[in-house]
């Protein structure tokens, strides 16, 4: 729908296989694409995390950080999987990005 590709990386470690995978930041920008969609599981010190991920160096070097292509998700919203509250999401991040877009 949006015309977006996954990286070689996503494509092979994580689509092909179905399976999630844990990285390390170093690795960040093997995965990274030109669109981050992400969320933040703010219990056990998600919050804090993330705001040193993204105020150091690995995260600002990001081309989809220079290109404010970073779109920062409601947890909450896009932890469930069924049919319905996946369509919510599309709208979600239809919505996200359009509002990106102006």
């Amino acid at each position: 729908m949006f015309g977006l590709q996954p990286q070689a990386k996503i494509k092979a470690d994580i689509i092909a296989t179905g399976q999630a995978k844990d990285i390390s930041l170093e690795v960040l920008p093997e995965y990274a694409a030109d669109h981050l969609f992400i969320t933040v599981y703010e219990p056990a010190g998600g919050s804090e995390r993330a705001k040193e991920v993204m105020e150091g160096p690995v995260w600002k070097n990001l081309p989809a950080v220079a290109k404010k292509h970073v779109y920062v998700l409601n947890y909450k919203e896009f932890w469930m999987t069924d049919g319905l509250n996946l369509e919510k999401q599309l709208d979600i991040l239809v919505k996200t990005v359009g509002a990106a877009d102006k």
